[in-house]
């Protein structure tokens, strides 16, 4: 339905959007380091692609960049994962989504209800906005709204699933350095001035481009098992026949951290994507899935990754104050 929206086409359209909001990061991470101060950088990260999330899906921006704080909707929906991990354990199981309501805490569910009505506000406040000439992801949604039949709580449901999805996983991406210094020689080569960077040439930088399918590798943004329903007939999966209307899935995690399809699985290693002496299985590693059903965010991912990267990259020396912190050990909600 919005699939126009996303294409390379529509989304170079809005790459001048997107590199403001770039800029604005960096005037906040400035900011904010002023005096050698410093700084949790995927917060920042994270009110970057909300802000930018909802200038193109509501024609408004979250201005989580210019009030320094989380906006109270993106932290409701951030609250909002503990809720939906609670609603995707119980219906694996037999029976108990029928009390699930009974049986999921009672703070992740008032957070869900407050995310659905918060959506819903946001949605209605859009559909208000008859006059804007802003194109937005609603600019293709609307005409094909009654043809569909979709209600307001449909465009409610839809949109924050898109907000969610191509926010959090490009900030997730984006928290991953540890080959600073290759990295830097590259993109500091490639421009002298922030002016000279598009959304093109940016993809010609290869170092830069393994980086981003290097952390999408070894910390997938999305790590849970997405579900799929298997047809009426049922089929053979590697060997195995699974019936008909089963819920399968694979997990990006488990897949892309298997040492029989990546040397060193548990090793940062962009190399690998530019010279794969290693016969490493690159194909394994499916961040954004594959087939109908991949996601569809995938070009805009690939812009906010490259363009805020080299931004930072471009304006900053970097180094990791707490060198302790494992990736690995830390809450995951499904996101």
């Amino acid at each position: 339905m919005t699939a126009a929206g996303f294409s390379s086409r529509s989304l170079l359209d809005q790459e001048a959007t997107i590199k403001q909001f770039g800029n604005d990061l960096v005037e906040v991470v400035k900011e904010r380091t002023a005096g050698g101060k410093s700084i949790n950088l995927v917060s920042f990260l994270n009110w970057t692609t909300f802000d930018v999330l909802g200038e193109l899906a509501f024609g408004q921006s979250f201005n989580s960049l210019k009030t320094r704080q989380v906006e109270g909707w993106v932290g409701i929906i951030l609250g909002n994962m503990k809720f939906h991990a609670w609603d995707v354990s119980l219906w694996k199981l037999p029976a108990l989504p029928h009390i699930q309501y009974w049986l999921t805490p009672v703070k992740p569910v008032e957070v869900g209800f407050k995310h659905a009505e918060d959506s819903m506000k946001k949605v209605q406040r859009r559909l208000a906005d008859i006059t804007t000439k802003k194109r937005d992801f609603f600019s293709y949604i609307l005409p094909k709204r009654e043809g569909l039949g979709i209600t307001d709580w449909g465009l409610a449901s839809y949109t924050n699933a898109l907000i969610v999805a191509s926010s959090e996983t490009s900030a997730t991406t984006l928290s991953d350095e540890r080959v600073y210094s290759t990295l830097k020689a590259e993109i500091r080569g490639a421009f002298k001035t922030p002016a000279a960077i598009t959304a093109l040439t940016l993809s010609t930088l290869p170092y830069l481009t393994a980086c981003i399918e290097e952390a999408l590798r070894i910390y997938p943004p999305i790590p849970i098992a997405l579900p799929r329903l298997m047809p009426k007939g049922g089929c053979v999966i590697d060997g195995y026949s699974v019936p008909g209307s089963t819920t399968v899935g694979v997990y990006a995690w488990t897949v892309t951290r298997d040492p029989r399809r990546f040397k060193d699985p548990d090793t940062f290693r962009p190399e690998c994507w530019i010279d794969n002496t290693d016969n490493d299985n690159l194909e394994a590693s499916r961040p954004c899935l594959a087939g109908t059903r991949m996601c569809m965010g995938i070009n805009m991912a690939w812009i906010e990754a490259r363009l805020f990267a080299v931004k930072l990259v471009l304006s900053f020396d970097m180094e990791m104050v707490d060198t302790t912190l494992d990736r690995n050990e830390q809450e995951c909600y499904t996101l």
